[in-house]
């Protein structure tokens, strides 16, 4: 996969996924119009997690 570059109609084609560079400049894989950041890297495999993602409430109430 390579960085995404703009086409001259500044449309990229979203079927394949490819990487982009988040405004934090980490790199994201977009697929679909979906964002996913690079969750876990364990030997020669990484997961990926969807950017909407949130986490589970810290508080919790009894």
């Amino acid at each position: 996969m390579q960085l995404a570059s703009s086409s001259a109609a500044g449309v990229v084609n979203s079927s394949s996924p490819f990487f982009i560079v988040s405004k934090y400049g980490t790199k994201q894989i977009m697929l679909k119009q979906h964002t996913f950041n690079r969750h876990i890297c364990r030997d020669d495999v990484t997961y990926w997690r969807c950017s909407q993602v949130s986490g589970m409430p810290r508080d919790r109430i009894f």
